[in-house]
């Protein structure tokens, strides 16, 4: 059982008493549970950071005496689960108390957290039941001096740009890319978290990466790993659809290049027929 699900069971106690308990998402992996007698005092109220857990596995852990009820948020993507034990009922009291504790719990977390998809461009998108945000459109989210993605994507059906940036790492980087990924000018350290599947280009130039262990198996075009730290080609595609770029990096072997490449190699000026 993971950390929310253990404090879900903590909160509702081994005597079931009668009363009702709040859960709410405050952000991309923070979640609050707050616990209220059946005279709608506060018991408990904590916050606590978890991977994404769906509805099902929270009311899976809820006891057979309580009754539950979902509040979806298609805008936020956020959920209010509340069930109530034993008869315990969640009056208009109980439910500003939550809100009053809740907004205060929310203002712990960063800015840049608590954002909506609005605030970055993105207005044509669904969260899936585990959080993870899917996207419609291109999502350009160049410039904004992030040091991390802002959401966990899924899905993205257009370009997904984070270039110019301040990101140290692909945490949050869509699963799936339907046209180009760039990345390009930042401080990232490694390809993990990367998309496994992209439609058009990647590009990763710029950065700190010491390999290129993460990167998508094949590229419908090109891939650019130029002004990086790399010494080999470990973890390189094994098929590029255009051209692959791999410059200004102290390279000692390039045993492991692409095997197939439709373009040209192209290394320091130097361009070789694929």
């Amino acid at each position: 059982m993971n950390i929310l699900l253990n404090a879900i069971d903590k909160a509702i106690g081994s005597s079931n008493e009668a009363g009702t308990i709040h859960i709410r998402r405050l952000g991309l992996k923070q979640y609050g549970i707050k616990r209220f007698s059946a005279e709608g005092d506060l018991v408990s109220s904590n916050t606590i950071e978890d991977e994404p857990v769906s509805t099902e596995e929270i009311v899976d852990v809820l006891p057979d005496n309580s009754d539950v009820a979902v509040f979806s948020d298609e805008t936020t993507g956020t959920e209010d689960i509340v069930m109530t034990i034993d008869g315990g009922d969640l009056d208009e009291e109980i439910a500003e108390a939550c809100d009053s504790g809740y907004q205060e719990d929310t203002k712990k977390f960063s800015a840049e957290e608590s954002k909506r998809p609005e605030d970055f461009g993105i207005t044509d998108y669904e969260f899936d039941k585990n959080g993870f945000l899917n996207v419609f459109q291109d999502v350009r989210l160049q410039e904004k001096k992030l040091t991390k993605l802002p959401f966990n994507f899924g899905l993205v059906n257009g370009d997904f740009i984070c270039r110019n940036n301040k990101l140290t790492s692909l945490e949050g980087a869509p699963k799936e890319v339907g046209r180009t990924f760039n990345c390009s000018n930042n401080q990232i350290t490694s390809l993990e978290g990367a998309p496994q599947k992209v439609g058009q280009g990647f590009y990763c130039s710029s950065n700190q990466l010491t390999s290129l262990e993460g990167a998508p198996r094949e590229i419908p075009k090109n891939f650019y790993c130029i002004r990086n730290e790399l010494t080999s080609l470990k973890g390189a595609p094994k098929s590029v659809g255009g051209d692959f770029d791999y410059s200004e990096n102290p390279i000692v072997s390039h045993d492991e290049a692409p095997a197939k490449v439709r373009g040209h190699y192209v290394f320091n000026g130097k361009k070789m027929v694929g």
